[in-house]
């Protein structure tokens, strides 16, 4: 335990808690009733080891605690749905659920900008014209983003097929246009061959297989 501890001094439960909470994660039911995010043990450890520059064994250190400190909880996969894994120790293979509930201040920013804007488009016929005018521009506006956005996804495709159909390879303008990320980060890089992105996350995935200790699956279901 001591040793586990020693390793997450570097930086704390909490830091190590908002780093995770970036991971990818799907949608599931917890027993059939609570709606979850899931996210695998193999992502958290990836990142992990990338963000800190941790050594795969320390990586390891830092979910060991978060799971005995009940900030996460180990799943297993039943059908559409999960139920909870009792078992403290990690598994790299095994998916996870957060116990401890993350920041709602996201929430009740989100729930008060809802409740403004409905106010405000209650009293829209009492607002001055120049707000009104305003109003049609942000309108306008906001519909010429939504068609652009259209367009490159519609141009994207179109070269995507016409690249594989010449070469046989999947090339992708702006590839992480639909990926869960910033939106700054939505266009960069502005291209990318789709095998190369593959093989890139091939090599994190094997680096972390050929660094976990051949015992460390035992308790895995």
């Amino acid at each position: 335990m001591a040793e586990k501890r020693a390793v997450v001094r570097t930086f704390t439960l909490k830091e190590a808690e908002k780093l995770l909470r970036d991971l990818p994660t799907k949608d599931s039911t917890l027993n059939g009733i609570k709606r979850v995010d899931v996210f695998k043990g193999s992502d958290a450890l990836i990142h992990l080891m990338n963000s800190k520059k941790l050594l795969s064994e320390e990586a390891r250190n830092v979910m060991n605690t978060l799971l005995e400190q009940h900030y996460l909880v180990r799943a297993k996969s039943e059908g559409e749905q999960h139920t909870i894994d009792v078992s403290y120790d990690f598994a790299v293979k095994s998916e996870y659920i957060w116990i401890v509930e993350g920041s709602q201040l996201f929430t009740i920013l989100i729930s008060a900008l809802v409740l403004a804007g409905s106010l405000l488009l209650a009293m829209f016929p009492i607002w001055p014209r120049f707000m009104r005018m305003g109003t049609g521009y942000l309108f306008y506006v906001g519909l010429f983003l939504f068609a652009l956005l259209i367009g490159i996804s519609i141009v994207r495709v179109c070269v995507n097929l016409a690249i594989r159909v010449a070469v046989g390879r999947s090339f992708w303008i702006f590839p992480n246009l639909f990926e869960e990320c910033g939106i700054l980060e939505s266009f960069v890089p502005f291209s990318a061959w789709e095998d190369e992105a593959k093989e890139e996350e091939a090599a994190d995935r094997a680096s972390v297989d050929a660094a976990t200790p051949v015992g460390s699956g035992t308790n895995e279901e």
